[in-house]
């Protein structure tokens, strides 16, 4: 075989072999109900983009991207999204400063770079005069807290309504890193 007919042949199989290696775009949403440390019960909408990695042949995995966050208003709140490369874990509403709440994590040690060093587990985002806003450090009473944001996003991609009961079940079930689960305290110095 010549070299035009081997690069003929290669940009044949080309579109055969791409989907099945490096990335393959996706999403899934859906709304949740989220208790939070009032009691209080609101609704949000999720949004993932997510990504399939890996080899041909090979094991392949699917990766958050992309979290998006909108508060439906209610109880008070306001109609406002957060929206970041990282995974959302916990909201609340800080009483004290009449501020909304939100816990993220880093997803993979390459998304380190964005903030400082040593790479936070966990950042902190207060919704103040309308703008998503990092707070630093994180406060120490989110320290031990259980997560209340849907973590097995993989299963929802219907467009599903999660309610709280559901999520229990559904998060109880995935096999999943513990700072998903609740803002570890032995991640209090960074990782």
């Amino acid at each position: 075989m010549n070299r035009r007919q081997a690069l003929q042949a290669g940009l044949l199989a080309a579109p055969l072999l791409l989907p099945a290696c490096d990335w393959f775009n996706g999403s899934a949403q859906w709304e949740e109900e989220v208790q939070l440390s009032d009691g209080r019960v609101v609704v949000v909408a999720v949004k993932v983009q997510s990504a399939t990695i890996g080899e041909v042949g090979g094991p392949s995995t699917r990766v958050r991207r992309q979290t998006t966050v909108r508060i439906k208003p209610s109880q008070g709140l306001p109609d406002t999204a957060w929206s970041e490369d990282l995974a959302a874990v916990l909201l609340d509403f800080d009483s004290q400063a009449q501020e909304l709440v939100l816990v993220a994590t880093i997803l993979v040690r390459n998304q380190c770079g964005r903030w400082e060093r040593p790479c936070p587990a966990y950042l902190e985002f207060r919704l103040r005069d309308g703008h998503w806003q990092r707070q630093l450090p994180l406060t120490d009473a989110l320290f031990g807290r259980p997560a209340n944001l849907l973590q097995a996003w993989a299963a929802q991609t219907r467009g599903d309504y999660v309610t709280l009961q559901q999520k229990r079940g559904l998060d109880s079930d995935m096999g999943m890193d513990p700072k998903f689960k609740c803002i570890l305290t032995s991640y209090r110095s960074g990782c």
